[in-house]
């Protein structure tokens, strides 16, 4: 299966078969609740094809260190709603860059001018983003 084929299909490489709770299920989520929380330019991107790290990471973005907080506590209070829980989370102490880890999909919520510095998508340059469409910010990055 090719690695777009993944993506459309949602196969996760950690299980290798579709289910319910899917990789790409999970990324899609915790990107429509980073949305629900007005982030900005919410991205989720495929990296299964070039990483043993994940096979999504969802990027996104706030105004201020108290929406960082708000937007990854949402997250991670809906995700466990799925049934979903966090392997780690970092930086919630300062809410610049929060990172929540849960194995297949890693989640990134920056303070908007850490996001510029780090450029967590320059980094992933090469991996295809998947198209989501979001409500309340400026999402929707496709590529795939």
């Amino acid at each position: 299966m090719t690695e777009e084929n993944l993506v459309e299909e949602g196969l996760g490489k950690t299980t290798g078969k579709e289910s319910p709770d899917g990789s790409k299920a999970r990324a899609l989520s915790a990107a429509a609740f980073a949305d629900e929380k007005h982030a900005g330019n919410v991205t989720v991107i495929y990296i299964g094809a070039l990483s043993s790290v994940a096979d999504y990471i969802v990027v996104c973005d706030g105004a201020s260190d108290r929406q960082v907080k708000a937007t990854a506590d949402f997250i991670i209070d809906e995700m466990k709603g799925m049934d979903a829980r966090p392997l780690g989370v970092e930086g919630m102490e300062t809410a610049r860059w929060v990172l929540i880890d849960y194995g297949d999909v890693v989640v990134h919520v920056f303070h908007e001018p850490v996001r510029e510095n780090f450029d967590i998508e320059g980094l992933w340059a090469d991996a295809p983003r998947v198209p989501f469409e979001g409500v309340g910010s400026s999402a929707g990055k496709a590529g795939v």
